[in-house]
């Protein structure tokens, strides 16, 4: 995957969102540059995940954001070193419902950026879909220790599920939407009368998975036999 493809591949996750109906509007269509002082937070494994979420809110660290305030980051270094993640928002449905408001306030001029972040940092916080990063990354690969295209599930930072395949922006998202927001991908699954059942974003996964170039071989064979599931 070069550079345009990435990019491309990224303003078709945020499209994929949109035909969800969950989407905000896109803030970064590119890949987002480093920001030392979001990976002061991001990078120490022992703050609460509720400051590194409204670290990134606030310093505006993300591509596009979802109509419950979860967000992604997508970065492009080269083609053998990209990262993704998705920071879900850490509400109920009641804080939820406050946070809608106040963003309408913001969005009206009634508080400004400070306080609507002061206000939101306030919010309840419900700790339920885990914070998810991919990363494929040649250079740092490290035989049967650290798998070239990998998952890290949650804040610990020393887990990486192994991937065969590496991930664009667009199966990343697609991933997240199949997996945490159920409800609006089942909403196109038509069931027939023989326990059959075909559903459209589906077979946009499947067909994305086949976009997905697989790791070669000499950085993936350790993993296949020792901790790959397939």
């Amino acid at each position: 995957m070069n550079e345009r493809e990435f990019h491309q591949s990224l303003i078709g996750a945020h499209a994929f969102f949109k035909d969800l109906g969950i989407a905000r509007p896109m803030v970064a269509p590119r890949s987002l540059p480093v920001n030392p002082s979001f990976n002061k937070f991001a990078l120490d494994t022992e703050l609460p995940y509720g400051d590194v979420y409204f670290a990134g809110l606030r310093l505006g660290q993300f591509n596009f954001q979802l109509s419950d305030f979860s967000y992604f980051q997508f970065s492009f270094a080269t083609s053998d070193d990209v990262r993704y993640a998705f920071y879900p928002a850490p509400f109920g449905a009641k804080a939820q419902a406050r946070l809608d408001l106040l963003h309408q306030l913001l969005l009206r001029g009634d508080i400004d950026e400070e306080a609507y972040h002061t206000f939101a940092e306030e919010v309840p916080l419900n700790y339920g879909r885990p914070l998810l990063r991919y990363e494929y990354n040649v250079g740092q690969y490290k035989l049967g220790l650290h798998p070239a295209s990998h998952l890290h599930i949650g804040t610990f930072g020393d887990d990486r599920w192994a991937f065969q395949r590496q991930l664009t922006p667009r199966a990343f998202a697609l991933i997240i939407g199949k997996l945490y927001f159920r409800p609006h991908w089942e909403a196109v699954t038509v069931n027939g009368e023989d326990d059959s059942r075909e559903n459209e974003f589906d077979r946009i996964l499947l067909e994305e998975r086949r976009q997905c170039v697989i790791t070669p071989q000499h950085m993936f064979s350790e993993e296949e036999h020792a901790f790959f599931f397939s």
